[in-house]
């Protein structure tokens, strides 16, 4: 049997068993449904980096953020081994920065600066005894003359235009030497002077109170006072009187009580301490004044006060508007509490120099030298 008679024996033996199937040669069946998937398989070798692509396109701007302030807060300096620190102590968009800086290193010693102009040199012109001594005989000096008043030295100043207490000249006290050999004893001395007399003894038991006596007749009370004046010096052109200088006192008229026991140097010195009362006529003018009245400069006023003291205890002032010259009143209450330390002085408190000066006595009725004084002063012991 060929073998096309052996298959299709073998296709017709197939159709007795399964009568509802065919088969056909050469023709495929109908795809059936997928298959689950397969596990992973092993991860491949990576590929070459592609090339860079193109720009991109620039994106719109942003908006403005909020503003922001920065402070610089302490800056310290630190040690010269330490680094710079910069720390913010703000927030948010306040900033306050603070500073630590090293210290730099000593820098190179610079040259020597040219030699100064020379100083004001000093020369010790005299001693006194005390500073009133001084003004009285030396009221006015020129710059580097100086003088002794006991330890201290006084120096001119131009700019306070006074005496200037500069400090003691005296070297500190050395250490005491090793005691001396005792001496021989020296010849006996004359008689001393008779001693002081001994103090009171204790009051004795009071006596029985005596008869009433008979009222005597009323004492007459006197009163101590004191007249000093300071002439014209017979001149139209007057006397000129600096800033805060002394008014000259010229003499005493009258001292019933001795009150007062001088006016050296243009300064009273009293006798005893207590209450006193005082009165001063002055007549003065301001040379060369301005040609429009100023109430704020065109003013003479005087004072009458304790020496080395700036207060002043009496005074008066008035305005000076050109006239020949003006009368400048003051009255007033006063104390000494020590007469060996304090004395009064009556001084020029105006801002300008200023002039005293009154009518000549010849253009007066009277040849008498107390009708035409500068300076007037009255002062009265009150208790």
């Amino acid at each position: 049997m060929d073998n096309y008679k052996k298959a299709l024996k073998k296709i017709e033996d197939g159709r007795k068993c399964f009568p509802y199937s065919m088969i056909y040669p050469n023709v495929s069946g109908v795809t059936g449904p997928t298959g689950p998937a397969g596990p992973a398989g092993p991860q491949g070798i990576q590929g070459e980096q592609g090339p860079v692509g193109p720009p991109g396109i620039q994106g719109p701007e942003g908006e403005a953020g909020p503003p922001v302030t920065i402070t610089i807060g302490e800056v310290t300096t630190g040690n010269s081994s330490s680094s710079v620190s910069i720390t913010d102590t703000g927030s948010g968009t306040e900033h306050i920065l603070n500073f630590v800086i090293p210290r730099g290193s000593q820098g190179p010693i610079g040259p020597m600066g040219p030699t100064g102009p020379s100083g004001t040199s000093v020369t010790i012109l005299g001693s006194y005894n005390d500073i009133r001594a001084l003004e009285g005989a030396h009221p006015t000096g020129s710059p580097g003359d100086s003088y002794l008043v006991g330890d201290d030295l006084y120096v001119w100043s131009l700019e306070n235009d006074d005496w200037i207490n500069v400090g003691t000249i005296r070297g500190p006290e050395g250490p005491a030497g090793p005691p001396g050999q005792e001496g021989p004893e020296g010849p006996r001395g004359a008689q001393g002077i008779q001693g002081p007399k001994g103090e009171q003894g204790p009051p004795g038991p009071q006596g029985p109170a005596g008869p009433q006596g008979i009222a005597g007749p009323t004492g007459i009370q006197e009163i101590g006072a004191v007249y000093i004046t300071t002439l014209n010096n017979n001149s139209l052109d007057g006397v000129t009187i600096g800033k805060s200088h002394r008014l000259p006192l010229g003499r005493i008229e009258v001292d019933n009580t001795s009150l007062c026991s001088s006016i050296d140097y243009d300064m009273i010195k009293f006798n005893k301490g207590g209450v006193y009362s005082v009165q001063f006529v002055v007549n003065a003018y301001i040379q060369n004044p301005v040609s429009n009245f100023d109430p704020n400069q065109d003013v003479i006023a005087v004072g009458f006060k304790k020496v080395n003291e700036k207060v002043i205890y009496v005074g008066g002032s008035t305005w000076y508007k050109g006239e020949p010259s003006v009368k400048i009143i003051g009255q007033g209450i006063f104390i000494i509490s020590d007469p060996e330390k304090e004395y009064m002085e009556l001084v020029n408190c105006s801002l300008n120099p200023i002039t005293l000066n009154t009518p000549l006595i010849d253009t007066t009725a009277s040849s008498s030298y107390l009708v035409n004084p500068v300076v007037t002063l009255y002062i009265q012991f009150l208790s």
